[in-house]
């Protein structure tokens, strides 16, 4: 397939995918968000994705330089282990028990679901975090090698455009200058004209330029 050849766009589309998941995990992460001792967190982690998404769209599609596409790769790194952080400590968190006894403080246990939830969408997103980085990784040379090379060409497009309109504009000055002196010279010529048939009207006037 031609989009595994193009690794800046199968890059876009792994993020797009992303994306999607990052919706499904936002609105998940409101759900438990009541969960004592880490419901921030979690609201927090889903801000971090769309962050990071949004991020690296940007620098795979406007600014793919060395320093940009090294910052992408150490984002996605972080957000690989996060993800796993993530997965793990909701995964363990399904197993509570919602009715114990006695009152335990900082202890909830009421949306076992929606930590199931949140613990699916951090393995999808683990992996494909873990599978972006490595394209990312293998890719980066050829990506910033393909930036440059991008604007070299936009240089010498811009030089070429700027040369052919120094010329034109040049040919036009060269002949705006001999309409001049052709007009100026224009009534000197009459004159020489008429005092050589005076002087002499047999004999053909002399040609200084043509009119």
């Amino acid at each position: 397939m031609q989009i595994l050849n193009d690794k800046p766009k199968l890059l876009s589309s792994i993020l797009g995918v992303q994306s999607l998941f990052t919706i499904c995990f936002f609105f998940s992460s409101l759900a438990v968000s009541s969960t004592a001792n880490n419901g921030f967190n979690v609201v927090l982690d889903a801000l971090l994705y769309a962050m990071y998404c949004l991020g690296g769209l940007y620098v795979l599609n406007r600014s793919q330089s060395g320093l940009a596409v090294g910052f992408l790769i150490g984002v996605a790194c972080m957000t690989t282990i996060n993800s796993l952080k993530t997965a793990i400590f909701w995964g363990q968190l399904t197993g509570c028990e919602e009715t114990v006894d006695g009152t335990v403080p900082h202890y909830s246990c009421s949306h076992i679901g929606g930590y199931r939830a949140i613990c699916v969408f951090s393995i999808i997103m683990f992996v494909l975090s873990f599978v972006f980085t490595y394209i990312l990784v293998e890719a980066k040379d050829e990506i910033v090698e393909g930036n440059i090379t991008k604007g070299y060409d936009n240089v010498g497009a811009s030089s070429f455009n700027s040369g052919a309109g120094a010329g034109a504009v040049g040919r036009e000055g060269v002949r705006g200058l001999t309409e001049s002196a052709a007009s100026a010279l224009g009534p000197m010529h009459r004159a020489a004209t008429a005092l050589w048939h005076h002087s002499s009207p047999t004999d053909s006037p002399p040609r200084l330029i043509p009119t």
